[in-house]
């Protein structure tokens, strides 16, 4: 193509078969770091023609996937410039691994739940505990005004009730009154659909000076304050129960908070023996059983190892065989005292079932639970092997800790004692049974 220019200074364009005599105006050259790119990008674009026609090709969908994603990524990566180091972190495993399917377990179905079945049972049978830290301002304040009550009489029911609802009114005052945390959890402990069966209270004040424990078989243990004695009465009645004393137990020092430490010698019990204690309910042979339990310690003693256990019988109930909770629900057993109650204040003959809603009706020595007929007592031996193989986690107890649980929903035991001194510096606890309803004389004499 010529360019002619007229004298009319008009443009006009002829066709020519002979090339143009001069040189075309040189075409502006792409910086050599673009024309790179482009390259890669092109060799990009190859590299995912070639990837995905060898994913089609194997009929292998599942990496197809992985590989068209890497791909896509690497397109996108390398449009907008982006430095080509992603090729080399690239982890087929971590790409891949979610679409593999795993190797199909090698033990059937049915052995499997067999070998579940025959396991001992796990740590998931723990109580649902809940821990409450009192703060060190309310610590304080109870501490002083707990210090300044006095218990005329620990054998007088008028002066308990007294010496109690003083307590309440402090503790109110001081620490549940608009702390609806606290309100919380003491209503949830004593309701039968909350999840909450057992609660720690940490920090709790505590009683300046604590006695020695007595080496003469002594019960109790003369504590010139009742610092302990307010917290764990008032704690539990504010949950909306009341504390008891039973008459058929003579081995307490008080009827309504009992003192516990190991005893070298003269009659002991559950509170105060040295060697293990089963798991069981207390007051289980009573018609009446308690509603919370509550431990609070004083001295944590020598031992460290010593641990209370707490196994809630809801999940216990869900891990041991449908048959044999049938029979457990069943009125076919009677539940036998202990040798430290007076059987004349409690009916040990009435047939009962062992199982009852959410409460296991469980001794503290197992082989006073009698069945009535031989498969009754078939199901009380299934009950005791679950019981024996059980490994629940323990709560030691140290100074200034005290849990209150449910008595209905959890079963409770101790470990052996295997460091005791009977030096006067053994673990000394306190203990109280609380009770959300007291009709007739009850009331009165807050016995059972």
């Amino acid at each position: 193509m010529i360019v002619d220019t007229q004298q009319t200074n008009t443009l006009r364009v002829r066709w020519s078969q002979n090339p143009p005599t001069t040189p075309s105006p040189p075409r502006k050259e792409r910086p050599k770091e673009d024309h790179d790119h482009a390259v890669e990008r092109k060799w990009n674009m190859r590299s995912i023609q070639i990837f995905l026609f060898w994913a089609f090709a194997k009929s292998k969908l599942r990496y197809y996937l992985g590989l068209y994603t890497f791909m896509v990524t690497v397109f996108l990566h390398y449009s907008a410039g982006g430095v080509g180091t992603l090729v080399t972190e690239f982890n087929p495993e971590f790409q891949f691994h979610h679409l593999r399917r795993p190797k199909p377990a090698a033990v059937s179905v049915q052995s499997t739940l067999i070998q579940s079945q025959m396991q001992t049972i796990q740590p998931s049978t723990n109580a649902n505990i809940v821990t409450y830290t009192i703060p060190d301002a309310a610590k304080h304040a109870l501490e002083h005004e707990f210090h300044q009550l006095v218990w005329h009489d620990k054998d007088s029911v008028q002066s308990t009730i007294a010496f109690i609802e003083q307590a309440k009114r402090i503790l109110q005052e001081q620490l549940v009154q608009g702390n609806v945390e606290l309100q919380r959890i003491l209503n949830d402990l004593v309701t039968e659909s909350a999840e909450t069966e057992a609660v720690i209270f940490e920090n709790l004040p505590m009683d300046r000076m604590i006695p020695s424990t007595p080496t003469d078989g002594s019960i109790r243990l003369h504590k010139p304050t009742f610092v302990a004695e307010a917290i764990l009465t008032a704690m539990g009645e504010l949950a909306g129960t009341h504390v008891v004393g039973y008459k058929a137990e003579k081995q307490y020092s008080n009827p309504w908070v009992h003192e516990g430490f190991p005893r070298p010698k003269g009659p002991s019990s559950a509170l105060t023996a040295a060697s293990q204690v089963d798991l069981h309910q207390d007051m289980s042979y009573q018609g009446v059983i308690p509603d919370l339990l509550g431990l609070v310690c004083l001295r944590e003693g020598q031992d460290a190892q010593v641990e209370t256990t707490l196994v809630s019988v809801e999940k216990l109930v869900q891990v041991m065989p449908a048959n044999v909770v049938s029979v457990l629900r069943q009125p076919r057993f009677r539940i036998e005292a202990a040798g430290w109650v007076d059987t004349n204040e409690v009916d040990i003959t009435k047939t009962r079932s062992v199982l009852d809603g959410k409460s296991l009706h469980l001794p503290v020595h197992w082989e006073n639970m009698v069945g009535a007929d031989a498969e009754a007592t078939e199901a009380i031996a299934a009950l005791r092997k679950y019981l024996s193989e059980l490994h629940a986690s323990g709560l030691h107890l140290t100074d200034g800790v005290m849990v209150i649980f449910n008595n209905q929903k959890v079963i409770h035991g101790r470990t052996p004692y295997v460091n005791l001194k009977f030096d006067g510096t053994d673990r000394v606890v306190l203990r109280s049974y609380f009770v959300k309803h007291l009709d007739g004389e009850a009331k009165e004499t807050r016995m059972l």
